[in-house]
């Protein structure tokens, strides 16, 4: 088995990408067979299918195009959001994984995990306020009688954002003692991981090179400048737009600087800025459409990777109001001194 890693990134309804791009991939005879394969939010919902490898391919393109919001979410009355634990049940979503998360699927993860093979899923455990990182392919090996309903769980968990949609209970047991613990959508912690961190790189620093990173990003890094809606719920929606993006930014930037130091060969797709599809709501089923055949006829083209994370669209505004809170003269001290930040976006 060759050292091929795969991670696939949160992202909602633009999962659509990766389960084209992968689809595309397959064709071509090209995708190799995974030692790691990890996943985020839409991504774990991606990865176990993924690591399966080609043959559920047609489940990948089923879960990301069969269906609107309805498919994932059912939605609430306002009221019952405000005084409940989020706008939106995920009890569709639970449906949909007891369908196709079946104990066929479950025991061939475990073969495959006994082979060497591993399977991560990240969620947020909102009582400890950390991220954790399920081994998938543990849970599925385990022989336990409650191994397929936890599998379940953790897969649903980690696609249940925060306040939108109910967080997931999952039973833990420490000390002797039995409680529940609270999980949500492992993207309020991070868009996308490649390896659990208390743990070495497979074969790091292997002098051959021969290691091999993939990153799918089910993100836009690009964005195009627009007016900000001058709403609380326009304003709230944009800055959680910026604040995902950047997050997803910061980390690719810290997966390639991991695989730089390890001599990994990176490896990284996302959706291009010559994607303009229109995104009139989230789970619209045109817009997935196009967004899954666009990642196909990238998975099928041999230039499917770039090697070096997307450039910060970073800009430096210097003050051009009068006089202002900021002299110029202390401005340019503050960039001498190593501030780059200051004035950054506009007016301080």
């Amino acid at each position: 088995m060759g050292c091929d890693l795969l991670a696939v990134s949160a992202g909602g309804d633009r999962g659509a990408f990766a389960a084209g791009l992968l689809n595309g991939w397959s064709q071509t005879g090209t995708r190799p067979r995974f030692s790691v394969v990890t996943g985020v939010s839409v991504g774990a919902l991606i990865a176990p299918f993924a690591f399966l490898g080609p043959s559920y391919d047609h489940v990948l393109r089923e879960v990301t195009l069969s269906g609107g919001p309805g498919k994932f979410f059912r939605r609430r009355s306002s009221i019952s959001g405000f005084l409940g634990d989020g706008f939106a049940s995920s009890e569709p979503l639970e449906r949909l994984l007891a369908t196709y998360v079946t104990a066929k699927v479950l025991q061939e993860i475990a073969n495959e995990y006994r082979h060497g093979r591993d399977l991560y899923i990240m969620t947020t455990d909102l009582d400890a306020g950390i991220p954790v990182i399920w081994n998938m392919g543990a849970i599925a090996a385990s022989d336990s009688p409650y191994a397929l309903a936890l599998f379940r769980q953790v897969m649903r968990a980690s696609a249940a954002i925060p306040v939108v949609v109910s967080p997931v209970f999952i039973n833990a047991t420490a000390a002797g003692r039995q409680f529940q613990e609270l999980h949500v959508d492992g993207s309020v912690a991070h868009q996308v991981f490649l390896y659990p961190y208390s743990e070495p790189l497979p074969a790091a620093g292997d002098p051959t090179g021969s290691c091999r990173a993939f990153i799918i990003m089910n993100t836009q890094f690009d964005s195009n400048s627009s007016s900000t809606p001058r709403r609380t719920l326009g304003i709230g929606e944009r800055a959680m737009q910026t604040l995902t993006r950047v997050e997803a930014s910061t980390d690719v930037d810290r997966i390639f600087e991991a695989l730089q130091r390890q001599r990994f060969d990176f490896n990284l797709a996302y959706i291009d800025s010559d994607f303009q599809i229109a995104h009139p709501r989230d789970f619209d089923e045109s817009y997935m459409r196009a967004l899954y055949d666009y990642g196909q006829q990238l998975g099928s083209r041999s230039n499917r990777w770039h090697d070096m994370p997307p450039q910060p669209q970073w800009t430096m505004r210097l003050l051009t109001q009068e006089p202002s809170r900021l002299p110029v003269d202390d401005y340019s001290a503050a960039l001498r001194n190593g501030v780059s930040g200051l004035g950054a976006g506009g007016d301080r």
